[in-house]
């Protein structure tokens, strides 16, 4: 308690030059904080939607791709197929093909699967669902799509925002650093000027 009415008092009797400099920058922090948040908060929701419906197209072209090697029961094909995916699209964790009755006929990479894991989307016969899982290894968009109208199973995918926290970080790095060389700049400026 002190030590705020020690500096309420200092702050009192500095000079009108110190108290408007203060107020300054401290206006030009609060707007660049301010900037920053919500930048973040638009950015996330732009990039999420576009992972969203990156991997909608993915697996779309995936479903494409697998359809005659399920009704051929083509394992191999199946197998092979879904492991270029995996290997050549980064956000991609992890690829489950289920038959129509919702058992695993596939799983990329080899992870243990839990009930409350095989149940956490659901399955829609018409149309994609997505779904947030919260993992040990971050957010997850969990999206499962069925194969002609789920007469052939779903395929299931996970998608990691690992790469969009990455550039959320990096982004407010940049953005505080331009915010700081602007509050140095406006400083000098304005003791030259007052």
């Amino acid at each position: 308690m002190k030590f705020f009415s020690v500096i309420i008092e200092k702050i009192k009797d500095a000079s009108f030059f110190i108290k408007n400099f203060g107020i300054s920058i401290g206006l030009i922090i609060m707007m660049g904080g301010s900037f920053i948040v919500i930048t973040n908060i638009l950015m996330y929701g732009v990039l999420t939607k576009q992972l969203e419906k990156n991997g909608i197209e993915t697996l779309n072209t995936l479903i494409n791709k697998i359809e005659n090697a399920i009704i051929m029961q083509n394992e191999l094909e199946l197998f092979y197929i879904l492991d270029n995916a995996i290997k050549n699209k980064k956000e991609i964790t992890y690829l489950l093909l289920l038959d129509k009755d919702k058992n695993i006929k596939i799983i990329l990479p080899e992870i243990k699967v839990t009930k409350k894991f095989l149940n956490a989307n659901i399955y829609n016969e018409m149309k994609e669902s997505i779904k947030i899982l919260n993992t040990e290894k971050g957010k997850i968009r969990d999206i499962a799509i069925p194969i002609m109208s789920g007469e052939l199973g779903f395929l299931r995918c996970g998608l990691s925002e690992k790469e969009i926290n990455k550039l959320i970080i990096q982004n407010t790095k940049i953005s505080i650093l331009i915010f700081f060389i602007l509050s140095l700049l406006w400083g000098i400026l304005s003791i030259y000027l007052i």
